[in-house]
């Protein structure tokens, strides 16, 4: 292995990750959105299922709030899914039976949903772009514009789904941006290697996830997570495997769950206090980090990986929980329960 390359140890990652879950007190410190307000980018007409599944992911994982930014034909039906989650209908959609249209009206309408998505990213602490997006031009138009202005923002950003569709036409979005997490599958893993030049070998299968390091590498920035058999979580300079043993069924939507839990975990690693800023210290300023060290080398891509792992864990874990209790009709929906309590367990405290 290339001494410039390092492979980095789980339980080190995780343990290291602990010190940054924010801590929760009866005194009434604690203020609603403190501990992480997850913005979901995506639902559209024919998806609905993926963006819940993220943001109650979230919410499961202890995010305060939780946004969706979907098209107004699949609003209300996220809405029905459960009344936790704030359901804005901002993204702009072709009308049903017509075709794309780039005429002026489009143009406009693009304008005005991203400045109005906009006003509401600025609250956020992460977002995750892609979870139902779909392929519609106007929709996929203001996603498109809204991982430009996250990066403009440093906003802790996920890129999932129909998202790395997007980055993968336009990589200039988040190369070079460390405070991006791409979550591809194996296809996907191989539009984003076909994006920044990296060939792989051989028909598509999980053999590709060996070039996982070199990947990343090119993208020169956002850490790759690549969903496989291992999971595999690197930034191109150190690597990491999440090994946990999964439900053995694949059902629609865990890859939406892993992109909420991550989304919450790296709301919490991105938080105060300032990454590469500050020097080595015991957080007293109850903010929900006390008693937290964590020293200035600790830099965003790590931060992300260590978020990433412990997401990684807890997905794989309560699938096989699910899978335990629902045998082969297990579906996404069966794992949401599974959550609270497998974090529990990974993350307490030693």
């Amino acid at each position: 292995m290339d001494c410039s390359r390092r492979m980095l140890t789980e339980e080190m990652m995780i343990d290291r990750f602990k010190l940054l879950v924010p801590s929760l007190s009866y005194g009434g410190s604690n203020y609603k959105g403190q501990h992480g307000k997850v913005g979901i980018v995506g639902g559209c007409r024919e998806y609905t299922g993926a963006p819940f599944f993220a943001a109650a992911s979230a919410a499961k994982a202890g995010a305060d709030l939780c946004y969706v930014f979907c098209t107004e034909s699949a609003s209300s039906v996220i809405k029905s899914y459960s009344p936790e989650l704030i359901v804005l209908p901002l993204l702009p959609e072709t009308p049903l039976f017509q075709n794309p249209t780039v005429d002026q009206l489009a143009v406009d309408l693009v304008s005005c949903s991203s400045k109005l998505a906009l006003q509401w990213l600025q609250r956020l602490s992460c977002l995750v772009v892609g979870p139902g997006l779909g392929d519609d031009p106007l929709t996929c138009q203001v996603a498109h514009d809204l991982i430009r202005e996250a990066r403009g923002m440093e906003l802790p950003l996920i890129v999932d789904g129909s998202g790395i569709n997007i980055i993968s036409k336009s990589p200039h979005l988040v190369q070079g941006y460390s405070r991006c997490l791409l979550t591809p599958n194996i296809s996907e893993l191989g539009r984003i290697a076909k994006a920044v030049s990296v060939p792989l070998e051989g028909t598509m299968g999980s053999d590709w996830q060996k070039n996982t390091q070199d990947i990343a590498e090119a993208w020169g920035g956002p850490v790759v997570l690549s969903k496989g058999p291992v999971d595999i979580i690197t930034d191109g300079k150190s690597l990491l495997e999440c090994k946990a043993i999964a439900s053995p069924k694949r059902c629609g939507g865990q890859g939406d769950v892993l992109a909420g839990l991550a989304g919450t975990y790296i709301s919490w690693a991105m938080k105060k206090p300032a990454v590469e800023t500050e020097s080595r210290e015991k957080s007293t300023r109850g903010d929900g980090y006390e008693g937290q060290d964590m020293d200035n080398t600790t830099t965003c891509s790590q931060r992300i990986m260590m978020a990433s792992l412990a997401a990684c864990n807890i997905m794989r874990t309560s699938s096989k929980k699910a899978y335990q209790s629902a045998d082969r009709g297990m579906g996404a929906a069966d794992i949401l329960p599974q959550i609270t309590a497998t974090a529990k367990e990974l993350l307490q405290a030693n």
